[in-house]
Parts: structure tokens; C-alpha cells; sequence
């Protein structure tokens, strides 16, 4: 997937006033919707990966359509993270540049329902064959 580089000057008459994707008619059904992070403030792993599915998404016309696991991000990306009291975009970007995240079917979404973040419990090295993870329905 090719990423377009941010332009720190844009020339603000190629910005639209108004913008919704959802109404984008090449992206219908390819926008992920809402997440609800429950009790914890992890919109950083939840946002990141919403533009991640997103992006596959849309970049494959839809035959790359995965709900991306946020736990795996909270619990595992450890580095300069705080887990539910906040964290990184950026950060969030690098982790899943060199490791990767699973999907939320292998890796469910627990800490909105206590506020907790469990120790990760993806190996290094892991990957869905391993971790003996099912494929998501498509």
C-alpha cells in the first residue's frame, strides 16, 4: 500500500470546507464505523487502527475488509505507551510498521469493560498460524 506524504504547506483551496468519507461513493461499506473504547482512553490504538482497516480496505476495493485488534496494541505496545491513560499515534504507527497487530477475533477487546490493561500475551515472533487464530470471515 502506497502512503502519500503530509504536506506541512497545503494549499488550503484544494481542502474542502466538508469532508465525510462515508458519503465518499468509491468508499461505500469500505469506512470502518464508531468503536466504543468503553472505560479505556485508548482512542490512540482505536483511531490508528481504524485508518489502518481503512486504508486496506479501500486500497483493495474492499477485499481487504479486517477488524484490527486495539487489545493487541494496548497490552503489547508498551514503548513510551500508557495503556488506558493515553498514548502515541505515532508510536502506535511504528509498532505496527515493524511487529503488526492480529485480528480482534484473535485478540479480544477487554480493557474498555475494566479500565485494566492484561499483560500482552502475544508472543514475539507470533503470527496467526501460530497463535492458532482463525482467519475473519469475510
Amino acid at each position: 500500500m502506497r502512503m502519500h506524504p503530509i504536506h506541512l504547506r497545503p494549499d488550503v483551496s484544494h481542502i474542502p470546507r466538508y469532508f465525510d468519507a462515508r458519503n465518499k461513493r468509491e468508499w461505500q461499506g469500505r469506512v470502518s464505523g464508531v468503536s466504543d473504547q468503553g472505560w479505556c482512553g485508548a482512542s490512540w490504538a482505536f483511531s490508528t487502527l481504524g485508518v489502518t482497516q481503512d486504508r486496506l480496505s479501500i486500497e483493495s476495493l474492499g477485499n481487504e475488509s479486517v477488524r484490527l485488534a486495539p487489545q493487541h496494541l494496548i497490552s503489547c505496545d508498551r514503548r513510551g505507551q500508557s495503556g488506558c491513560q493515553g498514548g502515541h499515534v505515532d508510536r502506535a504507527w511504528q509498532y505496527l510498521r515493524r511487529i503488526g497487530v492480529v485480528n480482534e477475533e484473535c485478540y479480544a477487546y477487554e480493557s474498555g469493560r475494566t479500565g485494566q490493561v492484561p499483560v500482552c500475551r502475544i508472543p514475539h515472533n507470533a503470527n496467526l498460524f501460530s497463535l492458532r487464530c482463525a482467519a475473519e470471515e469475510q
